[in-house]
């Protein structure tokens, strides 16, 4: 919360007072009467308020009543040599005993509520007799481990997915894959969509936070419904259908639109352009 840094920088006569959203804000009608007024108050004691997509813009908009001009919206800017430069982590194949000519889905994220990895694991399963060699493999770790590891043994994909756990080298895991799935239900970001483009990797995303003013469809891969196991499903079989020409291509072009919008420079550029903005407007 960031209620009292703002209302005590405001009392204190800071003139410049910028605050950054990163999460998705939780609904006001949900919290109680007085902490809604004082969240409201806080927020339209700020000089900016810096997110991260237009879609979290306009749910702050109407749920504090604030002006267009109060925000900027500056997306997160990606390390782009740290993707572009990584060597596929092609050993992953061989410890997961991942078949060498296998199309590998990878999934990253906590797994914790909210991620969509039932959703992937749904989807997967309504996939399995379809498409033999198909593969989903999640990284990281979470609360849901173990009902998940569940999940993939009711629905028989023992051999179809793996855990790899929380890892540092995503950038080499990232060029192994053959595709990135995002079936996240709530986010301001996701950030990994960012570095999936970055990596030359083609997307398929639920319509969560920035996903749709980042990636272009069908051109760079695939937006679905939030909770829709079978829309996962139909496009994960569509980027299958285009074969690995057509997963390259998709991989180009998000790495192209990654360099020219979502370099981490430009994204420092334009938050020095906006403190600079208000410093000559004291």
């Amino acid at each position: 919360s960031l209620e009292i840094p703002l209302l005590a920088s405001w009392a204190a006569g800071i003139p410049v007072r910028v605050t950054d959203v990163h999460t998705a804000p939780a609904a006001l009608s949900s919290i109680p009467r007085l902490r809604r007024l004082v969240a409201r108050l806080a927020a339209r004691s700020a000089t900016n308020i810096r997110v991260s997509g237009q879609r979290t813009a306009s749910l702050l908009r109407s749920q504090y009543r604030l002006p267009e001009q109060a925000f900027n919206v500056i997306c997160l800017g990606v390390d782009l040599e740290r993707f572009t430069r990584a060597e596929p982590a092609s050993f992953i194949r061989r410890e997961a005993g991942i078949p060498a000519d296998a199309v590998m889905a990878v999934v990253v994220g906590r797994l914790s509520e909210h991620k969509g990895h039932d959703v992937f694991l749904e989807a997967m399963a309504q996939l399995r007799q379809r498409h033999h060699d198909l593969h989903g493999v999640l990284v990281g770790d979470g609360p849901l481990r173990s009902a998940l590891q569940q999940a993939v043994e009711a629905s028989g994909l023992r051999d179809r997915v793996t855990f790899v756990g929380f890892r540092g080298d995503i950038p080499q895991l990232l060029s192994a894959s053959d595709m990135v799935v995002v079936p996240s239900t709530l986010e301001t970001g996701p950030y990994v969509v960012l570095e999936a483009m970055a990596a030359g990797k083609p997307v398929i995303a639920t319509d969560v936070g920035f996903v749709r003013e980042v990636l272009v469809e069908p051109l760079m891969g695939r937006i679905v419904q939030t909770g829709n196991a079978t829309q996962l499903a139909n496009a994960i079989s569509e980027l299958l259908a285009s074969g690995d020409v057509g997963r390259r291509a998709m991989g180009f072009a998000a790495r192209r639109r990654a360099q020219e919008r979502y370099a981490e420079q430009r994204m420092v550029e334009q938050l020095f352009q906006l403190y600079q903005g208000h410093g000559r407007h004291r």
